[in-house]
C-alpha cells in the first residue's frame, strides 16, 4: 500500500464505510426537521478523527470492522463540537458552508449538538464487547474534557501572565484529549496490549497539541475560500490562543511553528514503540502533512 494512489483508495473507502456509519446512525432519529440537521452538521470534512482511530486500530494489529464504530461515534462527537462552538462564537461559516444555527436557528444548533452525542453513544455500543468498559470510559472522559476546555476558552481574559499558565490545561481538553481518544479508542478496539494501546494514546495527544496550534495560525493568517470557516474568531472574541497568551513574543507565528514542529516530533517518536506496519507509516505521514497544513 505505499503506492500513494492506493492509500488514497483505500482511505477513501474507509471514508465511505464511516460515512455509511453515520448515516444509518442518523437515520434513526425520528423527527424530521432534527434529523435533516443533525446529517447536514456532518455533511463534508476530512474525516481525520475516523482515519486516526482506524488507522491505530490496525496499528495495534486489529481489524478495520472493529474500529468502525468507535471512528463513527468520535466523528459524531467532534461534529456536536463544532455545532457548539459555532454557536458560542457566533460563526457564520463551517466547511464552506452556513454554520448548523445561522441556517436552522440556536434552538435547532443546540438541540442537533445534543443529540449527535446521544447518536455517539448509540453507535460506540457496536464495538468490540470484550473491550467495551475501557472505550466507553476513554470516550465518556474525553466528552467530559471536551466541555472543560471549552468552558475555559470562553472564560473573559484577565492578565496574560496569569491566564497563558492555563493555556495548556485549555488546549489538552479542548482538542488534544480528542485526538487522543480517537488513537487511543482505536488501539483498544484492535489490541489489548497496554503497552501498544498507551503509544497510540501518547501519538494522538501530541498531534492534537500541535493541531490546535496550526489551527490558532490559521485563524489568524488563513482566509474563509481556503479554510471553509470563520477566520479571525480568536480576535475577534478575545480568545486566548498560542499566538496571544502561551508563547508572547516578537514574532509569534514564529514561536507558534516551533510549537507545532516539537509536537510533531513527540507524536512520531511516539509510534517508535510499535511494529513496522503500512498504518504505522500512514500515521507518520498525517503527523508530518501537519507542518504543511493550510486548511
Amino acid at each position: 500500500m505505499h503506492d500513494p494512489a492506493l492509500v488514497l483508495d483505500w482511505e477513501h473507502r474507509l471514508r465511505s464505510d464511516v460515512d455509511w456509519e453515520i448515516a444509518t446512525a442518523l437515520g434513526q432519529v425520528a423527527a424530521p426537521a432534527l434529523r435533516e440537521a443533525m446529517l447536514d452538521s456532518t455533511v463534508g470534512g476530512k474525516r481525520i478523527r475516523p482515519l486516526l482511530t482506524i488507522l491505530a486500530c490496525v496499528a495495534a494489529g486489529g481489524r478495520i470492522q472493529d474500529a468502525l464504530p468507535a471512528a463513527a461515534a468520535l466523528e459524531l462527537l467532534h461534529a456536536s463540537s463544532l455545532v457548539h462552538d459555532d454557536i458560542m462564537d457566533n460563526a457564520d461559516l463551517r466547511r464552506g458552508a452556513p454554520a448548523i444555527h445561522k441556517k436552522y436557528g440556536v434552538a435547532m444548533g443546540i438541540l442537533a449538538g445534543d443529540a449527535l452525542i446521544a447518536a455517539a453513544y448509540r453507535v460506540l455500543q457496536n464495538s468490540p464487547p470484550e473491550r467495551m468498559g475501557p472505550i466507553l470510559s476513554t470516550f465518556s472522559n474525553c466528552f467530559l474534557a471536551l466541555c472543560e476546555g471549552q468552558s475555559a476558552d470562553i472564560e473573559t481574559p484577565g492578565d496574560v501572565t496569569a491566564e497563558s499558565s492555563q493555556h495548556r490545561w485549555m488546549v489538552e481538553r479542548k482538542t488534544a484529549r480528542l485526538v487522543e481518544a480517537c488513537t487511543r479508542i482505536g488501539a483498544l478496539a484492535g489490541s489489548g496490549d497496554r503497552h501498544v494501546v498507551d503509544a497510540l494514546g501518547r501519538y494522538g495527544f501530541q498531534l492534537g497539541l500541535a493541531y490546535q496550534a496550526v489551527d490558532d495560525v490559521l485563524d489568524a493568517t488563513g482566509d474563509e475560500a481556503t479554510t471553509g470557516k470563520s477566520v479571525g474568531l480568536d480576535a475577534r472574541n478575545g480568545r486566548r490562543t498560542y499566538l496571544t497568551l502561551a508563547y508572547p513574543s516578537a514574532d509569534v507565528h514564529a514561536e507558534a511553528r516551533l510549537i507545532i514542529t516539537h509536537h510533531t516530533a513527540e507524536a512520531m517518536s511516539a509510534l517508535d514503540a510499535l511494529q513496522p506496519s503500512e498504518a504505522r507509516d500512514r500515521l507518520a505521514n498525517i503527523a508530518l502533512a501537519l507542518l504543511r497544513r493550510r486548511s
